[in-house]
């Protein structure tokens, strides 16, 4: 709540810690400490000094837009509203910490992941003024963190397929590392049975084909309109529920 004594700041997200667990989830524990990362870098972009000096007046969004009905990212959706209202900046406050864990089952990220990313192209559609630089300051940060990670599973098939097409010893090379380096070590570290005993590295390979198979798929789910039929909610095991750090009494 300090940020908010900044009168240039008008919203402010949290840390969230991940548990690590081993094979494919493992990975997806790696993404999010680069993810967060992202996230802290993009919150400094702006000194202190330039946030409130910068203001698109009567081109910006009204804060007070409501969130349509449906709206699945909600959370990247009313921060977006709020940069682009023109006098107004968020932030990531790294003291702020929230506590989750992953589920026991990969399909269950997966189907997460799927819904997370179908919401980025319904962003794009709901809000399409975040790609027009004059209108939103962040345009950069959001077209290069939220849209050009939806374009990486179309250039993997592109390059798989023409690797696999074109003739000679350099394409046949490359076509050899993506399926022994990537795509052999996927299968490897997405095996259940032998995730724990593999190396991280396909734990890790496993997380990248993953992710990028979703984005693929959220493409078809989101222009199918079937967004809203992708998600069941999770069923956790409480008995694993992380372990929170006890308060110091100055807390």
């Amino acid at each position: 709540m300090a940020d908010f004594a900044d009168p240039s700041i008008g919203a402010v997200s949290g840390d969230l810690v991940i548990e690590s667990l081993p094979g494919v989830m493992s990975g997806v524990a790696l993404y999010w400490g680069f993810e967060k990362q992202l996230r802290r870098t993009e919150s400094r972009f702006y000194s202190a000094g330039e946030r409130h000096r910068i203001n698109l007046c009567s081109q910006a969004v009204a804060c007070s837009d409501p969130c349509r009905k449906g709206t699945i990212l909600d959370d990247a959706y009313w921060p977006l509203l709020v940069v682009m209202g023109g006098t107004s900046w968020c932030v990531h406050e790294e003291l702020a910490l929230a506590y989750d864990r992953l589920p026991e089952r990969v399909r269950d990220e997966f189907c997460r992941k799927v819904r997370t990313l179908t919401g980025n192209f319904q962003l794009l559609a709901r809000l399409p003024e975040a790609l027009l630089p004059w209108r939103n300051p962040v345009c950069w940060q959001f077209v290069s963190h939220k849209i050009f990670r939806l374009l990486v599973p179309w250039a993997l098939v592109s390059m798989f397929i023409s690797t696999a097409m074109l003739g000679g010893p350099f394409y046949r090379l490359v076509f050899g590392v993506q399926v022994a380096f990537l795509y052999l070590l996927a299968l490897i570290g997405a095996s259940k049975s032998v995730a724990n005993r593999s190396s991280p590295g396909c734990g890790r390979a496993a997380t990248f084909v993953m992710l990028n198979t979703a984005a693929w798929l959220a493409f078809w789910v989101w222009i199918l309109g079937q967004d809203e039929r992708f998600w069941n909610k999770v069923n956790y095991d409480p008995s694993r529920d992380p372990e929170l750090p006890e308060a110091s009494p100055s807390d």
